[in-house]
């Protein structure tokens, strides 16, 4: 009978272990792209700010792929605000889903100690 538990415990171990490991590669993802998308925010907002020391009705070209586009300045700062907007919706993303990977790992060590709680009663 003890056998049958030792096997049921060395499973649930090995699933919790498998699931750490998957969590902390997921939880270390996304911290990688929090900080990407801090360094894409920091990025633009020093170049607003030169950007914006420029005379009003100044033409500038703006990177698109492997190339340039002459286009107004206001229309260049207005993309750059739009990409700090869109950084800051994504760190929120992955802030919410590094919470919920927390939790789930959490939960999944809290029903394994219940596991070994239930077994040692048992076998009492």
């Amino acid at each position: 009978m003890s056998g049958g538990a030792d096997m049921e415990l060395k499973k649930a171990f090995g699933d919790l272990q498998l699931k750490m490991q998957e969590t902390a590669s997921r939880l270390q993802f996304a911290d990688q792209q929090i900080a990407d998308c801090k360094k894409k925010i920091a990025y633009h907002n020093i170049a607003h700010k030169q950007l914006s020391s420029m005379p009003e009705g100044t033409r500038m070209y703006a990177s698109c792929g492997r190339m340039f586009i002459l286009d107004e300045k206001e229309n260049i700062l207005a993309g750059m605000m739009k990409g700090v907007e869109s950084s800051n919706e994504k760190i929120k993303t992955y802030e919410n889903n590094k919470e919920l990977l927390k939790r789930s790992q959490k939960e999944a060590e809290d029903n394994l100690r219940e596991l070994v709680a239930a077994k040692k009663q048992a076998s009492k």
